[in-house]
């Protein structure tokens, strides 16, 4: 995969619960459909992650590697 899915599907419900928290009650009905719309959102990316997994290899699989910090990059 060429985008970092993994980061997508952890950062996507932080950031849509920080924008229901927003919202706050006196929304409450958008508040509930950003909800719902976070969690069908992250459902269809998640999608991959079980279409595309390989049970025939102990692998690791679907792994992103970005350098954190170039001085450690060789190792």
């Amino acid at each position: 995969m060429s985008w970092p899915i993994l980061s997508v599907l952890v950062w996507l419900p932080i950031t849509g619960a920080i924008v229901v928290m927003e919202l706050g009650s006196e929304r409450a009905a958008l508040a509930k459909q950003v909800s719902l719309a976070v969690s069908v959102l992250t459902f269809l990316i998640s999608i991959p992650l079980y279409t595309q997994f390989n049970v025939a290899t102990a692998d690791f699989q679907f792994v992103e590697r970005i350098p954190w910090i170039e001085r450690f990059e060789a190792f």
